[in-house]
């Protein structure tokens, strides 16, 4: 019976870890203090930023690449693209941020959109097996930032 438990477990503690189908808390930095403020920041100075009647994932993501260069170097916020389509059909067309936290040299690929106090920001935990990484367009954060000048 105590195998079984310990097996069990492992099995648990196996699928919760794999990414993105699932919540992996090991993702999540202790140093992401300055991340977190950005993103309360973000959420509390959002307003539509493309002058498109909608508060969307444009608006928060540009707010959040602003708020970001306030506080850490611009070059380690950079904006992203995920673009999937199936046939006629729009998986995903969505805008977010890639951000190297201090004294880390891999990317964190964040949602604008969450919210602070959970542990949910990373992309892959926000959007669950919706976000596909292999959709990733990259270069764009010059583009939107001249797309959104209010």
């Amino acid at each position: 019976m105590v195998k079984k438990l310990i097996a069990f477990f492992m099995f648990v503690f196996v699928c919760a870890g794999s990414y993105p189908h699932g919540f992996n808390r090991y993702l999540y930095n202790q140093n992401d203090g300055k991340l977190r403020q950005v993103l309360r920041t973000t959420r509390a100075k959002v307003y539509d930023r493309d002058g498109d009647g909608l508060v969307n994932c444009i608006d928060y993501t540009i707010t959040f690449k602003k708020e970001w260069d306030k506080v850490l170097p611009p070059c380690n916020c950079e904006i992203v693209r995920n673009y999937r389509k199936e046939g006629f059909r729009e998986i995903m067309n969505h805008l977010f941020v890639r951000v190297k936290l201090p004294g880390s040299s891999s990317w964190i690929y964040v949602e604008p959109q969450a919210r602070a106090e959970y542990d949910n920001y990373i992309m892959g935990d926000f959007w669950s097996i919706r976000y596909d990484p292999s959709y990733n367009n990259y270069n764009e954060t010059y583009f939107w930032l001249g797309e959104c000048k209010r």
